[in-house]
């Protein structure tokens, strides 16, 4: 379980938080959404965006927002490594919480990295793409803002009420919006020689509205793109308008499309099927679909067992086998074939909870009725099935390490994660896989990954 957050959803420090902007929490936000839509002003040439397949020199992490017995347990399995690690936080209130929860677990803080940037919060991934020219310097993608695409949730919530939606639409945040280039900046800083100049480096800004869980880079010119994810994030926009920019990023020349990300993946409070519902990101590739080289890519699936049983499987099935054709059909930017592995998906995990018209959604298991819209009948007292998203996917690339997510607590067969460890450690020969507990990350849409950040 996760404790409620303390802070004002400004100094949210977790997915969570962002995703909770409903109607009733977000009366206060009323202005419509606003960014100029400005392409990639400056040549990117030299620059690329590394794939998540590359280690990088250090890892990231956000502390707080109630995830901190994981972060400790993050912290103590890179360092056995000898993994460099470094913690971000938004201020120095927030550091001195986390020095104290670090000096009470008996981890020395001066063996790690600090750095402060005003907006930063617990899911690390999602509030940066970071980009690397070829002298090493360090770059940011300057992507949109759009609140985990709350706009579009306050459409579909109130479709046919106007005023409802312009109080439940999240306005212009501006810290938020220049949250990429202010770690970029950070990062130089960080890297830069005690009293010396800031290391060079470069901030690319797009017209594209995104999360950094939902960019796959194989860091040769290649992204895998999830259509529905970021037409949902970037309303009246075609695929063809959405490829135009992404090919403006730095290094990139090829897009791949898939259809859909996981059915257990949907945006925010949600709706799956019948009485099973989610809270998620609706459809991050780092849920289902990863490079694990410039031509080998991941991709979850439902065993067989699960899909004849379980509806929601059996929709993340049809999904995966459209996603499949897709890949199969595709290479990458070198004109090489891609080879594909199935990664089995953990089994379904789910529990029950009740909707109550009083509920304190900063907590996963509680549930409100107004978290749907009013044409699917919910009622308080009406017991739902939240599906948490589970996948083998959401892992971590470290020097010399995998960090994958552990489901055998959860009802995962011994056999399945077995066959999971086999499939990951012939595709990252030489590096040590280590399965870490997250249930409490997925039921909020997140994982390993979402909550780390690897430095170029």
């Amino acid at each position: 379980m996760t404790a409620p957050s303390a802070f004002a959803p400004i100094q949210a420090q977790s997915r969570r938080e962002l995703l909770r902007l409903t109607a009733a929490q977000a009366l206060a936000m009323a202005m419509p959404l606003a960014h100029a839509q400005q392409p990639v002003s400056r040549s990117a040439t030299g620059w690329r965006i590394p794939g998540g397949h590359e280690p990088g020199k250090r890892i990231w992490l956000g502390f707080g927002g109630g995830h901190e017995a994981l972060t400790l347990t993050l912290i103590r399995t890179l360092q056995s490594a000898q993994v460099p690690v470094g913690i971000w936080v938004a201020n120095a209130r927030d550091q001195t919480v986390a020095l104290a929860s670090l000096r009470d677990a008996g981890i020395v803080p001066g063996t790690l990295r600090w750095a402060q940037t005003p907006g930063v919060f617990f899911f690390i991934r999602d509030a940066t793409v970071l980009a690397q020219g070829s002298k090493g310097e360090v770059g940011a993608v300057n992507f949109r803002w759009s609140h985990y695409g709350t706009a579009g949730w306050c459409a579909r919530r109130h479709a046919g009420d106007a005023r409802a939606v312009a109080s439940c639409t999240p306005k212009f945040d501006a810290l938020r919006e220049g949250l990429d280039a202010a770690m970029g900046r950070e990062l130089r800083r960080q890297s830069s020689p005690a009293g010396g100049a800031a290391r060079a480096g470069r901030t690319f800004d797009s017209d594209v509205a995104l999360e950094g869980g939902a960019l796959e880079s194989n860091g040769e010119g290649t992204l895998i793109a999830n259509e529905a994810f970021l037409r949902q994030r970037n309303p009246g926009r075609s695929r063809a308008q959405l490829e135009n920019s992404l090919r403006r990023l730095p290094g990139v020349r090829h897009v791949i499309w898939v259809a859909e990300g996981l059915a257990e993946d949907p945006q925010m409070r949600a709706s799956i099927t019948a009485q099973h519902v989610g809270w998620g990101t609706g459809g991050h590739t780092d849920e289902f679909v990863r490079f694990a080289d410039a031509r080998t890519v991941l991709l979850a699936w439902p065993e067989d067992e699960d899909a004849n049983q379980h509806p929601v499987a059996r929709l993340t099935r049809q999904r995966m086998e459209k996603n499949l054709a897709l890949l199969q059909a595709s290479g990458n930017a070198k004109g090489e074939r891609l080879k594909l592995i199935k990664i089995p998906m953990p089994r379904p995990i789910q529990r029950e909870v009740v909707l109550r018209d009083d509920a304190d959604t900063n907590w996963s298991e509680q549930w409100r009725t107004a978290d749907f819209p009013p044409g699917e009948g919910r009622k308080a007292g009406d017991v739902l099935l939240q599906m948490a998203v589970a996948s083998y996917l959401n892992f971590v690339i470290a020097p010399g390490l995998v960090l994958l997510p552990d489901y055998l607590p959860h009802g995962t067969p011994l056999e399945r994660q077995a066959r999971v460890e086999k499939l990951f450690a012939d595709a990252f020969p030489g590096k040590r896989i280590v399965f870490i507990d997250a249930i409490g990350l997925n039921w909020y849409g997140g994982g390993l990954h979402c909550a780390t950040l690897n430095e170029p």
